[in-house]
């Protein structure tokens, strides 16, 4: 009895693994709306570096693959290096972020790739620059959706 229980779940497993296989799997496109550097998100005075796109649910597994991207809203010429920040959520896990220049008015993508940091049941991220610990900007977010990336505004 136990052969053919094994048997047929079996079966019904490669059934289901093949029928899968004949359907195109085609998931709608991301859109992602335009953000310009007139458009700087709120945030501390005195630096124009900003949290712009968190996905803190990625599709699969949400270690090493978490993304946030920030973007230098300086329209003045000046870069930023980021390597003088750091981010951390509500539960103090912290990010540093290496050492990277940015154009004004460009944005740079950062894969969390030594902790998961990112609560998919909501939290709150905190913007620090490292001199002084100064409290550069604040998300909120809810509880997310796996693949839905959010607007920091």
């Amino acid at each position: 009895m136990k052969t053919s229980i094994k048997t047929l779940a079996i079966i019904v497993l490669c059934i289901l693994t093949f029928s899968s296989c004949k359907e195109d799997i085609t998931e709608p496109p991301v859109v992602l709306d335009e953000i310009s550097c007139d458009s700087i998100p709120k945030g501390t005075e005195g630096t124009t570096l900003r949290m712009v796109w968190v996905d803190p649910n990625p599709v699969g597994d949400d270690n090493f693959n978490e993304k946030i991207t920030f973007m230098n809203f300086a329209k003045g010429g000046e870069r930023i290096n980021t390597a003088g920040y750091y981010f951390e959520n509500s539960w103090s896990r912290r990010f540093d972020l290496p050492g990277r220049w940015i154009e004004p008015c460009a944005m740079s993508e950062f894969v969390i790739d030594e902790v998961e940091l990112f609560e998919n049941d909501g939290d709150t991220l905190y913007l620090y620059a490292t001199a002084g610990d100064k409290l550069i900007q604040t998300f909120v977010y809810p509880k997310t959706t796996e693949g839905v990336k959010l607007r920091v505004r």
